[in-house]
């Protein structure tokens, strides 16, 4: 996303800006740690941040994918990472989906997936509509 800002950000004027990124990060490698992908994020932040220094930002967190248990415990870190910093940020909103997809047994829902288990279904998109919408300006 940083490297196509100019493009599918910053050439527009928004009144409101929604990221979900970082989840590729993890999956293309097993060795990048969850710091690295926070550093991805931070650099993101501040670019749009230069254009854009009041336009209000949604972050939404990366979701649990049965397909990535693997990650889990990276994903939830960088997820924390970027939740303890948008409670300091102005105009920065954190939308957990992650617990949110979580089975009562405390493993992804799969029923929030297709059989990939990577990408979510419409029940998937349900979650999080439910979450994001109420965050987002009319």
């Amino acid at each position: 996303v940083i490297n196509y800002a100019g493009d599918v950000i910053l050439k527009y004027d928004p009144k409101q800006i929604v990221i979900y990124c970082g989840e590729n990060d993890f999956a293309n490698t097993d060795t990048i740690s969850p710091k690295t992908v926070f550093n991805r994020f931070m650099k993101l932040y501040n670019v749009i941040r230069d254009q854009y220094p009041e336009v209000p930002i949604v972050y939404i967190s990366l979701k649990p994918s049965p397909a990535k248990t693997n990650m889990m415990q990276k994903i939830m870190l960088y997820n924390n990472m970027v939740a303890i910093f948008s409670l300091k940020e102005k105009n920065l909103t954190y939308a957990d989906v992650y617990s949110k997809m979580m089975a009562a047994d405390g493993k992804p829902d799969s029923s929030l997936f297709y059989a990939d288990k990577t990408h979510m279904n419409a029940k998937g998109y349900d979650v999080w509509n439910a979450v994001v919408r109420p965050m987002l300006i009319n």
